[in-house]
C-alpha cells in the first residue's frame, strides 16, 4: 500500500500548541498503522489529555492509545498496536 509523505507543519508565531499536538499523534497514527513503527512515545505534549482523546476519536481498529504519567507531572503518551 502506498502512502503519500505526512507534511508535518514547521512552527510559527501563530501556531497552536494543540495543532501541534494533533499533527504529532496524527504522524504517530500513520507510523503505527503503516508498519514502520510497533509503538511510538509522545512526550512534552502541551495539551496530552487533548491528543488522546484525538487519537481515540481517529477509532482506527488495531491501535491502542494508552495516556501515562501523573496528573500533576509530565505525562506521555504511547500509541501501539493492540495485542490479537
Amino acid at each position: 500500500m502506498d502512502r503519500a509523505p505526512i507534511q508535518f507543519p514547521r512552527a510559527s508565531a501563530e501556531f497552536d500548541p494543540l495543532e501541534r499536538d494533533i499533527a504529532e499523534v496524527d504522524v504517530a497514527i500513520e507510523l503505527v498503522l503503516s508498519g514502520m513503527a510497533v509503538r511510538v512515545r509522545l512526550a512534552n505534549l502541551s495539551r496530552p489529555e487533548a491528543a488522546a482523546a484525538h487519537a481515540a476519536a481517529a477509532g482506527e481498529p488495531g491501535l491502542q492509545v494508552l495516556l501515562e504519567g501523573a496528573i500533576e507531572g509530565s505525562r506521555t503518551l504511547t500509541l501501539e498496536r493492540r495485542a490479537g
